[in-house]
C-alpha cells in the first residue's frame, strides 16, 4: 500500500523529522508540521491521504489537540492515526470517537516501526473499505 500520502502533525522538530524519516524509508509520501495551523496550509497545496498525530505531554494538550483536528474544515473530514505515547486515557479515547486508530507507542522501544505501521495500515485499510 506504500505511495500514499501522509502527513505528520508534532511540534517536537527531532522526533516529527525522525518519523517522517522512518514512514518515507518505507515507500510513503510523507511531509511533516509543526501544528494545525501548518497542517490547514500543507492541505491547501495537497490533501494527504493520512493525518498521523503524534501526541506526547500532557492530557490537557492531547485533547485540545484532538478536538482542534475534529473541528477545522481542513482536518475534520480526514483519515487520522493516533500515535499516543504512553497510555491512552479513557476521556482521550471517548474525545478521539470517530478517529480511525490509535496506537498507544513507547517510542523508545525497538518495535516503534513496527506499531507504527501496524496502525498506519489498519488506517489505509478503513480508508480503502470507506472508497469502496
Amino acid at each position: 500500500m506504500a505511495g500514499e500520502r501522509l502527513l505528520v502533525i508534532h511540534d517536537y522538530p527531532g522526533t516529527r523529522t525522525w518519523l517522517v524519516d522512518l514512514l518515507t524509508t518505507s515507500g510513503y509520501q510523507t511531509r511533516g508540521v509543526p501544528d494545525l495551523a501548518a497542517a490547514c496550509l500543507a492541505y491547501q497545496r495537497q490533501r494527504p491521504d493520512v493525518v498521523i498525530l503524534l501526541l506526547t505531554g500532557n492530557e490537557a494538550a492531547r485533547l485540545q489537540l484532538v478536538q482542534a483536528l475534529r473541528t477545522t474544515p481542513e482536518t475534520r473530514q480526514s483519515r487520522c492515526l493516533m500515535l499516543v505515547e504512553g497510555a491512552v486515557s479513557p476521556r482521550l479515547r471517548r474525545q478521539a470517537q470517530g478517529l480511525d486508530t490509535i496506537v498507544p507507542v513507547d517510542l523508545a522501544s525497538a518495535q516503534v516501526h513496527q506499531m507504527v505501521q501496524a496502525g498506519l495500515e489498519r488506517t489505509l485499510g478503513h480508508w480503502l473499505v470507506g472508497r469502496g
